[in-house]
Order: C-alpha cells, then sequence, then structure tokens
C-alpha cells in the first residue's frame, strides 16, 4: 500500500513539517524513477544555524533522509548523535513523532 502519491505529496510534507520541532527541516519531492516511485528527501537539523561550528551546516548536528511512499525512512547522511537508521511510518503525524522522540536520543 502507498501511503503517499504524486498528488497528495505536498500535503503529506507539510503535515509532516508542522508536526515536527526540529530547528531546520527542508523538503523536496523527488519523481526519480516514475511517479509511483515518488519520496520525499529531507534534510533536519537539530542545532540553530548559530550554533553550527564554523557557519557551515554539515559542522551541526544534522541528518538527510529519504521518506519512500511505502512506509519506510532511510537515512544516508548525518552527523552528530544518530541513533537511528532505518524505520517504518504508517503516516505523516506518526513520522512527525518518530522524528521528535528520535531527536531526543
Amino acid at each position: 500500500m502507498k501511503i503517499f502519491m504524486a498528488e497528495n505529496a505536498q500535503k503529506f510534507l507539510d503535515t509532516l513539517k508542522s508536526g515536527v520541532n526540529i530547528p531546520l527541516l527542508s523538503g523536496q519531492i523527488s519523481t526519480l524513477g516514475g511517479e509511483e516511485n515518488i519520496s520525499i528527501l529531507l534534510l533536519v537539523c537539530f542545532q540553530k544555524k548559530e550554533d553550527w561550528e564554523n557557519g557551515p551546516l554539515e559542522d551541526g548536528k544534522f541528518a538527510r533522509l529519504q521518506v519512500f511512499n511505502d512506509g519506510n525512512v532511510e537515512f544516508f547522511s548525518r552527523y552528530g548523535s544518530a541513533k537511528l537508521h532505518e524505520c517504518s511510518y504508517e503516516n505523516a503525524k506518526d513520522l512527525a513523532e518518530k522524528l521528535n522522540k528520535w531527536i531526543l536520543v
């Protein structure tokens, strides 16, 4: 079962953004592989920009992850304390809750 499709991916992303308490969350919709394989690429940073060492984002605690429309999430780049590698979700609110818990780890 697909959790989101091309026609509601933006709404999913907006719901996710509104439910996550992170200083920086940026998302882009990707249709690489066709609209049936749509996913969302997220960049999250757990520190405010003024707290990044030396200025660049990569010096802060951040993660890049891909949210697949089949209910799976894969973390493909991160820096700092990150104990989550992969997870699954049921909807945008469920994923937001998991990300909020992950931030506290």
